[in-house]
C-alpha cells in the first residue's frame, strides 16, 4: 500500500473514533439528565427497609448506643446512620446539600432537626 492510502485510512479511523466518542458523550449527557430526574425516586425507594440506602433498620432498638468512630470520637448509631445515608446519596449523584436535605425530609415525612442537618452535611462532604 502506498503511504497516501495508509495515511487516508488512518485519518478515517481517527475521524470515525472521534465521531463515535462525541456521540457517546452526547448520549451519556442525555442519560445523566434523565438519571438526575429519576435519582430522587430511586433514593426514596432504596431508603425503604432492606434497600441500598437503608442504614436504619439494622440499628432499631439501639439508635442511641454509642460507637467509637475514631480514637476519641464517639457518636450514636443513629448519627452514624444519618452520616452514611448522606454519604451514600452524595455518592449516588446528588449534587447539592439542599437537595440532600429535601430528599431526607421527604423520606422521613417531617422537617429536619439540627442534628440531622449536621450529620447529613458531614456525610455529603465526606468529613469523617
Amino acid at each position: 500500500m502506498s503511504k497516501a492510502l495508509c495515511s487516508l485510512i488512518l485519518l478515517l479511523l481517527v475521524f470515525s473514533s472521534c465521531t463515535q466518542k462525541a456521540l457517546g458523550q452526547n448520549t451519556q449527557a442525555t442519560n445523566e439528565v434523565s438519571s438526575q430526574s429519576d435519582l430522587k425516586a430511586y433514593i426514596l425507594k432504596e431508603s425503604q427497609e432492606g434497600g441500598k440506602f437503608d442504614f436504619f433498620t439494622s440499628i432499631k432498638g439501639h439508635e442511641y448506643d454509642g460507637l467509637q468512630v475514631k480514637p476519641g470520637i464517639y457518636a450514636a448509631n443513629i448519627s452514624l446512620a444519618i452520616y452514611k445515608w448522606g454519604k451514600a446519596v452524595s455518592d449516588a449523584g446528588i449534587k447539592s446539600l439542599d437537595e440532600v436535605y429535601a430528599i431526607y425530609s421527604d423520606y422521613r415525612k417531617r422537617p429536619l432537626n439540627d442534628r440531622e442537618k449536621a450529620y447529613l452535611k458531614k456525610g455529603f462532604d465526606g468529613e469523617l
